[in-house]
């Protein structure tokens, strides 16, 4: 979907499969890097024909739709296409859930509910889940270690299928402890920022991405954003027209 970022992703590769790999998303207020989603579902929808799950805390399946049509890209199969996109609404699975004194329960119902979804689609693939805020748990009352394993239950079984775990984080000093496990544990690393006064009009934001998959020092590049109604644009730094 959006050219820019994936060749950056890339970073020297010359596949532009993001088998195997877990991507985190942090935005920083008052940022919101939800645009970023749709880049990695319109890969997996488009490209590699694969399966895309959203786990959805922040907004709901209707939103998450509506957005992504705007942007040219149908999550819905249309009538006599096979079903390859699921969304899981937490407020709902965990508002019928049996609330006990285990945090872990929570875990487990989540778990359970993404295996039922991912056998729910017509044809198998590479599965992509993307979480729009995994530290949901933590707000609930699960710990850092029972959030971890869930994460890594969850890696497990995207990367079963060759595909890739797209998480979406808020930078909070609240949850620093998780911050540091996602920032050494992902593979990319992108983090959405409010850009200073004196850029263009043009630019809303930039966002930083950190390639950290097989290297002991991971590699930075940044890029401009700008965010219409219905489009993305990512710029080079120094290539939008200045504030004259």
């Amino acid at each position: 979907m959006f050219v820019e970022l994936n060749q950056t992703l890339r970073d020297g590769s010359s596949s532009d499969s993001l088998s195997e790999r877990t991507v985190t998303i942090e935005d920083q207020a008052p940022t919101n890097a939800s645009f970023l989603f749709y880049h990695f579902a319109s890969l997996f929808l488009k490209n590699s024909k694969g399966n895309v799950l959203f786990i959805a805390c922040d907004q709901t399946e209707a939103h998450y739709t509506s957005v992504a049509s705007r942007l040219g890209l149908m999550l819905q199969a249309r009538q006599g296409q096979p079903k390859r996109f699921a969304c899981l609404e937490l407020h709902s699975l965990f508002s019928d859930a049996v609330w006990n004194s285990e945090a872990t329960a929570l875990n487990d119902c989540l778990l359970k509910e993404v295996d039922r979804l991912c056998h729910s689609f017509d044809s198998e693939g590479p599965l992509l889940i993307i979480w729009d805020n995994a530290e949901i748990l933590l707000d609930l009352g699960a710990s850092l270690d029972a959030t971890r394993q869930t994460l890594l239950s969850l890696q497990k079984a995207v990367y079963s299928t060759a595909g890739t775990l797209v998480l979406g984080v808020h930078s909070s000093p609240r949850d620093s402890a998780l911050s540091a496990f996602l920032t050494h544990w992902t593979d990319y690393l992108l983090i959405t920022r409010a850009i200073g006064t004196g850029f263009s009009k043009d630019v809303t934001g930039e966002v930083e991405i950190q390639v950290r998959r097989g290297r002991t020092l991971p590699t930075h590049h940044l890029l401009h954003y700008r965010l219409g109604d219905r489009s993305v644009k990512f710029i080079a730094p120094g290539l939008a027209a200045p504030i004259m």
